[in-house]
């Protein structure tokens, strides 16, 4: 673990596989409020008022208790082909576009 400033906020980086895993899985639940990615205030009429990164505190265990299901292992092996097929044809689709000189 090592520890440094991001302004005047003290922040930890942990670089442990092994404590990473204890945190991520093991103690995830004391972990819930990170900071946050479009800033400490969203608009409530904002795309992300809602999502997973704004989300905070109970509100954020709420919306992932919910969510976790669709995330199971053998979804996201499943889920992976699929992003896979479609990474495949866009590459396809971006390759004729260039063939053809449009952009």
């Amino acid at each position: 673990i090592i520890g440094y400033y991001e302004m005047r906020k003290p922040t930890y980086m942990v670089r442990d596989p092994q404590m990473i895993k204890k945190i991520a899985v093991k103690d995830f639940d004391n972990f819930t409020d990170r900071t946050p990615v479009f800033g400490d205030v969203v608009p409530a009429d904002s795309l992300f008022f809602n999502s997973l990164f704004s989300l905070r505190g109970q509100k954020w265990r709420d919306m992932r208790s919910t969510l976790s299901p669709a995330f199971t292992g053998s979804r996201m092996r499943h889920m992976s082909d699929l992003v896979g097929k479609c990474a495949a044809s866009m590459m396809d689709y971006f390759h004729s576009e260039v063939k053809t000189g449009r952009r």
